[in-house]
């Protein structure tokens, strides 16, 4: 972070929990690419054995601001304190993205259904007493990435204005400043919109919307999410790299060049239209993951662990490298783990 940050409100006393050596766990940058996978994981899971041996030293999780602090002032860590300290003790670092505001913290201009919004302009210092209670409680988290897809309504619900979101930025990046300066703060990954349509805001008009109200000084990474559609037997690799080399130079044109850019979603679903086959599959993800590491980007989440039946994103039941019905592990798997240099049975 490089601008002024705004003077951060207090931070209510929180107690972090973690096993003895989990400050010896790398950090972002350490040592190479920091690689994972984006998925919903609960303590003591079947998924978190499926951790070891997949190559992971992070993983991304969903933390809605909604079931931590119902209440204002009010916080209940009880779904992500024992899921914290196994991570640790596995030698992987959460990377926690912050969704969904409670009801007393979203914006007034629409109705609160099921704590779906996103924070109120007007809650932004709000936002940033949670963000640091975040910092405090988990202090060897990889970081903490402030919504997800932004410029996507399904996403990010009432809140695509970009000039908001980075008000939201701002009090985020300085509630955690305030309490452990060496916790990275992480711009919502961006999702890859070419177009306007349906309320999606192209990736290229928030991002300079974003920098242009300062955003690159509040956060200490900006993140986005280069998933690209190719033909099955088209080598996606080079295509998603060529995306992040767009968002680079974007960033460079605009003074933003020296911010480190993350990877936080990237994947290949196998009932994409036209389909993709497993090892298909199997070969784009090393390919992307190789593009990632030429261009030195710090962190790279591959979505998603397991496939997740949903009606309301269909292509979500194959976007995993194990299968949801039996748990087998599909060639993506262990093809990830070998490149990564770990043993896969």
């Amino acid at each position: 972070m490089t601008a002024q940050l705004p003077e951060p409100p207090p931070v209510p006393d929180v107690a972090p929990a973690a096993p003895a050596g989990a400050a010896e766990l790398p950090r972002a940058g350490d040592e190479g690419m920091r690689f994972g996978y984006n998925d919903g994981l609960d303590a003591g899971t079947p998924k978190l054995g499926l951790l070891p041996e997949s190559g992971s030293d992070t993983v991304r999780l969903r933390m809605n601001w909604s079931t931590v602090e119902p209440q204002q002032g009010q916080y209940d860590w009880s779904r992500f304190d024992e899921l914290y300290t196994q991570l640790l003790g596995m030698g992987i670092r959460p990377l926690w993205y912050l969704m969904q505001a409670p009801c007393w913290a979203g914006d007034p201009r629409y109705a609160c259904a099921d704590n779906a919004g996103s924070p109120g302009v007007d809650h932004a210092a709000d936002l940033g007493v949670f963000a640091a209670a975040v910092a405090q409680r988990y202090p060897e988290s990889l970081g903490i990435e402030i919504g997800n897809e932004q410029n996507d309504p399904r996403f990010w619900p009432n809140g695509q204005d970009p000039v908001g979101y980075t008000a939201l930025l701002a009090q985020a990046g300085a509630g955690v400043e305030a309490v452990d300066p060496e916790m990275p703060v992480i711009a919502g990954g961006l999702a890859p919109v070419a177009r306007s349509k349906n309320g999606k805001i192209p990736w290229r008009t928030y991002l300079g919307v974003m920098l242009e109200h300062g955003a690159a000084g509040y956060v200490d990474a900006i993140a986005f999410h280069p998933y690209v559609k190719t033909a099955p037997k088209e080598d996606p690799g080079p295509v998603s790299g060529a995306l992040v080399d767009k968002v680079r130079a974007f960033m460079d044109a605009r003074g933003a060049g020296e911010e480190p850019l993350w990877v936080t979603e990237v994947g290949i679903s196998t009932v994409s239209k036209p389909p993709k086959t497993e090892r298909q599959q199997a070969d784009g993800l090393v390919s992307i993951l190789g593009q990632m590491q030429e261009r030195a980007i710090p962190v790279t989440i591959v979505h998603r662990l397991v496939d997740e039946v949903r009606s309301d994103f269909p292509l979500e039941a194959g976007f995993g490298v194990v299968a949801a019905d039996n748990g087998t592990r599909k060639p993506a798997y262990c093809a990830i783990a070998a490149w990564r240099g770990v043993p896969c049975g």
